[in-house]
């Protein structure tokens, strides 16, 4: 019965996937769409997975032990991924406001703010050359490989928010060139490439091809039939990269060779659906499994991030911190590491049961606001912010949200905006 049940599952998330990607390729710009395919990845791709290969082997997980073997939680899960691409079809698009053959770049028309995205684009080249040991960077990878601690691991953090940034104002200065130029374009590339080579993290290589292959369809340069190829050779692209990336910068590293752990680490890097499960399961067995100390906890440490710890030594924690501390069984600490988590779950672990409307429905606000905007860079924005929000936590985020939200103000001061 389960798998017959899993089997519907894979039908619908299929349908959603295909029926999103056709409304994409004909023109239909809503950032819902591309909602529906993160979603997809994350939550139906790991069912589909289960099904063929079957459960990763956690071991130390012992709140995804818990949530695994439990038949309610599981069934739970399968009706709240399935109900998720109703809600958002529902309420995800703003029709009142949208035209998919408007665009608006007076926002970014200025020489002054031009003059700012080509400084932010080249910044962390620069910042490089004033890091405390900048011979680390000479090496990919070197937030992996290299002994990073103190000043140097602060400054690192730092260098990451300017890659991200960097690649951001390189996709700027794509979309709002009025001529599309290829010179332009291989420049700006070879500086996202430089911005990807500092990061040394794989999610800055899957957002730059995601976002250039975005600017460049936004751009009118590829039709439907290399836009497809195009996509789906830079998801194969993404994969092996990303399998290139674990052999040679972790397995090695860690002497991980066994299909079983590696499999392991896909899944926990390429899906949400455990700790969506240990969410629902926390909220079916209170008395096993608690997440957070009382409702509403991690959304007051979004509120106060930037408050210094040294002024309220008792402030939350970001919600990945109660979470990994709830899988392992152990008091709530700071493990100097975190599973990833993404805002799906975190709103059942705030709001209970009416996280499973609330988390789908915030999504679907953040892609209503985005699209009642015809400024392209908000519109880009606003994709990467609402896919962020299915695959992360806020807080590894916050930059993004942050200016995507300082832009929607402006833009609002500038015109009335109907949500």
């Amino acid at each position: 019965m389960f798998e017959l049940i899993n089997f519907i599952i894979l039908l619908w998330g299929f349908f959603w996937l295909i029926l999103a990607v056709k409304k994409i390729i004909s023109g239909e710009k809503y950032t819902i769409y591309f909602a529906f395919i993160m979603f997809f990845f994350f939550f139906y791709v790991p069912v589909l997975l289960d099904t063929i290969i079957g459960k990763p082997n956690y071991t130390y997980e012992l709140g995804f032990i818990l949530s695994s073997q439990d038949k309610v939680t599981l069934y739970i899960y399968l009706l709240y991924i399935f109900i998720i691409p109703v809600i958002w079809w529902v309420t995800g698009k703003n029709k009142k406001r949208f035209n998919k053959y408007d665009k608006d770049n007076s926002m970014l028309n200025g020489y002054i703010l031009r003059l700012l995205l080509y400084i932010s684009l080249v910044s962390p080249l620069i910042a490089v050359v004033f890091a405390p040991q900048p011979s680390i960077y000479l090496h990919y990878g070197a937030v992996l490989t290299e002994n990073m601690y103190g000043e140097i691991s602060d400054y690192h953090t730092l260098l990451s928010s300017l890659t991200f940034l960097s690649v951001i104002s390189g996709i700027s200065l794509i979309l709002t060139n009025k001529n599309f130029s290829f010179l332009v374009f291989f420049l700006i590339i070879f500086f996202i490439g430089v911005d990807c080579w500092i990061n040394g993290k794989r999610a800055i290589m899957a957002l730059a091809v995601m976002l250039l292959i975005y600017s460049l369809w936004n751009k009118n340069v590829f039709n439907k039939s290399v836009l497809i190829l195009t996509s789906i050779c830079s998801c194969l692209f993404i994969l092996l990269f990303s399998n290139l990336y674990q052999n040679s910068l972790r397995y090695e590293k860690e002497q991980i060779s066994s299909f079983n752990e590696k499999y392991h680490n896909f899944r926990v890097d390429f899906g949400r659906d455990d700790v969506t499960k240990m969410a629902i399961y926390a909220e079916l067995h209170p008395e096993n499994l608690k997440i957070l100390e009382y409702r509403g906890q991690s959304l007051l440490f979004d509120l106060t991030m930037f408050i210094p710890r040294d002024f309220w030594p008792n402030k939350p924690w970001p919600y990945a911190v109660y979470l990994t501390s709830a899988l392992l069984m152990l008091p709530i600490q700071y493990f100097g590491w975190s599973m990833t988590t993404s805002w799906l779950e975190e709103a059942i672990a705030n709001f209970s049961w009416f996280g499973f409307i609330l988390g789908p429905l915030w999504i679907s606000v953040i892609c209503r606001i985005g699209d009642a905007h015809k400024n392209i860079l908000i519109k880009s924005l606003t994709i990467i912010v609402s896919c962020l929000f299915i695959v992360l936590q806020l807080a590894a985020f916050a930059p993004f949200f942050i200016l995507w939200l300082l832009l929607i103000i402006i833009d609002m001061v500038r015109s009335k905006i109907t949500i």
